[in-house]
């Protein structure tokens, strides 16, 4: 399958050097940014990509700033890696950053955020996050979550009503979905697949997210009323959906054979959609995350080697 968030916010950390999106300077953008009137106009006539791309920065952090999720209050949850190799999760409420910690983890990532302001993400044993587990943060209280049985716990997404959707490995390191409902685990693995991720969960309890074929291909699907019904970007070799509103617009992305590149996709009543972040030097596109108010959020740039900023844009 394309890129997934464990990937693109930890093994980063790894593989940081210079790319074509060096001729960037992410000194010379804005540290943030906040919502102006422009971002508030309807979809553009041209679509998706007409509308503003604006780069979303932690201060001080290094090239892979990766904004997950942002809920219907425009609050903005992600994750920063900094010059010392720190990597922490962090919350973006209009101009302010507040980092986000699990206690004596070694690293911290925070992807999915309510309207009422519950996050989720994982926390890491160890500086590279080779074993990690799930955790949701109300007001200032941390729990621990773990699929039982299983291992390295990624939750990837939490609605209204703290249904919380992601995905976790077994013993034999496959990847398998789940979801998180009143305190009951329970796997979603589509049939046939031989890996399954849960990425997004609207307030209807439609479920997005990506699967993986034995013969190397993948495939993005929506999951409702029990009913998985699959989703693929004409000619892709992969595809994943990462985000679902509650209009069932949906984000992902998509990759073809023999191309390093991802290239982002926006899916509205049935129909999908390519899209770029324009910016000079970026050759992926990755939205992360999305919101009833038609605001997205994601990432842009390269990989390998990894180089990566983020941005928030509106359709």
């Amino acid at each position: 399958m394309p890129q997934n968030k464990m990937f693109a916010a930890i093994t980063v950390v790894a593989m940081m050097a210079g790319s074509a999106l060096a001729q960037h300077n992410p000194a010379s953008r804005l540290p943030l940014h906040e919502r102006s009137a422009s971002l508030q106009q309807k979809r553009a006539e041209t679509g998706i990509g007409n509308n503003p791309f604006l780069p979303v920065d932690y201060p001080g952090g290094i090239a892979n700033q990766n904004p997950f999720a942002i809920n219907d209050n425009g609050r903005i949850v992600g994750v920063a890696i900094l010059p010392n190799g720190t990597i922490k999760g962090y919350l973006l409420s209009g101009r302010s950053f507040k980092d986000i910690v699990y206690p004596g983890a070694k690293a911290s990532a925070a992807y999915g955020i309510n309207k009422s302001g519950l996050i989720v993400g994982i926390h890491c044993d160890d500086v590279n996050c080779n074993v990690f587990h799930g955790f949701s943060l109300q007001g200032q209280t941390f729990t621990s979550l773990d699929f039982p049985g299983g291992v390295n716990t990624n939750p990837s997404s939490v609605n209204n009503a703290g249904d919380i959707v992601g995905y976790y490995q077994t013993s034999d390191f496959a990847l398998h979905g789940f979801m998180l409902h009143q305190g009951v685990y329970t796997s979603i693995d589509v049939p046939g697949a031989n890996e399954t991720i849960a990425f997004g969960i609207n307030n209807q309890g439609v479920i997005a997210g990506g699967y993986g074929t034995p013969d190397g291909s993948g495939h993005g699907f929506i999951l409702q009323g029990g009913v998985f019904t699959q989703v693929d970007y004409p000619g892709a070799l992969g595809t994943e959906l990462t985000s679902i509103n509650d209009s069932g617009d949906a984000v992902g992305n998509y990759n073809n054979s023999g191309d390093l590149s991802n290239y982002g996709l926006f899916m509205s009543g049935g129909v999908l959609t390519r899209f770029q972040v324009p910016f000079p030097g970026s050759i992926s596109t990755l939205p992360w995350g999305m919101n009833n108010r038609h605001q997205i959020v994601g990432s842009y740039g390269s990989y390998p080697p990894d180089y990566f900023f983020g941005f928030l844009t509106t359709y």
